[in-house]
């Protein structure tokens, strides 16, 4: 069952000396899937007084959404005459029902429960249902365009079977139940635009604690995983994506390396996840002006084919939080690994262009090869937080200091309600040191600011712009 719970308010109620106090005078939900329920929300009747107060009755002043239990009790009509004896309490337990609503946008749901002793107490119930289109254990066996017409929730799989393309329309929302995968046997085109990206997150839209909402956990659901075992040199591309909460982001495994299928991921955004950002085995890659953020393992890891990454900011942050969001513990792993050590895989080549790499760790870069000096990859004009070597491959390169100024946040603090945020600080040591030709190929960043506006472009997928209190998306 897919759960959503509530958040109360606590208003300070004036202690009522005779009659009932009540915990909250607000009860709000956050956004409940229609035909799935939400979970239980505990709301607190305590009795101050020397004598017992008896419940006249218990009534909503509608009736359609809202469920309530009193000491096991559902039937309203059966709960008048309960008492609460002296210096005791009651606990009143809350739950809400949202029937379809024909609507791909939250609708907003609210009634009073009412309860009469000597006094009337009204508290006020509000949520915000939401309409989904439910896939379940769905296989695609044909070509297939899925639109923005309503979110879509994912239980358990939905599965793209080989010889079939499926392609999801600019501004799609999918609420991944837990464990929920995306598997893709044939060929995957998404379609979004930097005003309505298609969205992966997981399906919990309540919170985990006050001010942080379940959206900032990994490991949420499964990930999306293309799979290649025809070696038919299949295209997948991927524009505008927001993948964040998953066991992996982007996990991409061919049989045969030989004739690699080829995948693009541009615009994007992969962020959050409790192992891999993007996995790549056995394929060629051109990733472009893309956020592969905080993962406990490595945000990419290459395993052969060639790749091409050309602005992208690669960043490893994963536990830096002022409090526990993750059920794992980050390994001591580079951000960014390539492995050109197996004989199972094809020959691994990377070039690196106008990226930034960085994260807790010293070493953030890594090239497992037998003889690094002659790797056959090139990595121009990074920002790298990673030992400074002199290879012939390593060309306008700068090698971070601890001491150096580079994003505007790398940490989460619910107290003073800071995300991570890798958009680029004005003392970035990142600006102005991107390859101005490379940069010409690709003249906007994720966020659709000119690079060259200022007159140097920046390294990664971020340009930095004036604004920079505008908020990320």
């Amino acid at each position: 069952m897919i759960l959503a719970l509530c958040c109360c308010e606590n208003n300070n109620l004036p202690y009522q000396s005779d009659d009932l106090y009540v915990s909250v005078d607000t009860v709000r939900f956050d956004t409940v899937f229609s035909s799935t329920g939400s979970t239980t929300q505990i709301l607190k009747l305590y009795n101050p007084t020397s004598e017992a107060i008896r419940l006249r009755s218990v009534s909503f002043a509608d009736g359609r959404f809202f469920r309530v239990n009193i000491d096991g009790e559902t039937d309203l009509s059966r709960m008048a005459g309960f008492e609460i004896g002296s210096q005791d309490s009651m606990f009143v337990f809350l739950k809400v029902f949202v029937d379809p609503t024909d609507s791909n946008t939250p609708v907003l749901i609210s009634d009073r429960l009412i309860i009469q002793t000597d006094v009337r107490h009204e508290i006020l119930l509000e949520a915000y249902g939401q309409d989904v289109t439910i896939l379940d254990r769905l296989h695609i066996t044909s070509d297939t365009t899925l639109a923005d017409l309503k979110p879509y929730l994912v239980r358990h799989y939905l599965v793209v079977d080989s010889g079939n393309r499926l392609t999801i329309s600019k501004g799609t929302t999918f609420f991944m139940g837990d464990s929920a995968q995306l598997v893709v046997k044939g060929e995957l085109t998404i379609a979004g635009t930097m005003q309505e990206p298609v969205v992966f997150r997981g399906s919990r839209t309540y919170h985990i604690y006050d001010k942080v909402p379940y959206d900032y956990v990994s490991g949420l659901w499964g990930g999306i995983y293309i799979i290649d075992h025809d070696g038919k040199h299949l295209q997948h591309q991927l524009d505008y994506v927001d993948i964040h909460g998953a066991n992996v982001g982007l996990y991409c495994l061919a049989a045969d390396k030989k004739q690699l299928p080829q995948i693009s991921v541009t615009n994007s955004r992969i962020h959050n996840h409790s192992m891999y950002g993007i996995a790549m085995q056995n394929f060629d890659s051109e990733i472009v002006n893309t956020e592969v953020s905080n993962c406990a393992s490595y945000c990419v890891y290459l395993a052969g084919g060639t790749h091409r990454l050309v602005h992208n900011t690669i960043a490893s942050y994963f536990n830096s939080s002022s409090v526990v969001l993750h059920s794992v513990a980050r390994d001591n792993v580079s951000a960014l690994f390539v492995n050109n050590l197996s004989k199972n895989n094809a020959r691994t080549v990377l070039q690196l262009t106008n990226c930034v790499v960085a994260g807790l760790r010293q070493q953030n870069f890594t090239i497992a090869t037998p003889m690094p000096q002659l790797y056959s990859g090139t990595f121009c004009n990074n920002c790298l937080r990673s030992d400074s070597v002199d290879y012939i491959q390593y060309i306008d390169n700068y090698f971070l200091k601890s001491q150096d100024t580079l994003f505007v946040n790398t940490y989460f603090d619910r107290n003073k309600e800071l995300y991570y945020d890798f958009r680029l600080d004005s003392a970035s040591v990142a600006r102005n040191i991107a390859d101005t030709t490379t940069a010409r190929l690709f003249p906007l960043d994720r966020l659709g600011h000119n690079r060259f506006a200022d007159g140097m472009p920046d390294a990664g997928c971020y340009e930095w712009v004036e604004t920079t209190s505008e908020p990320q998306e």
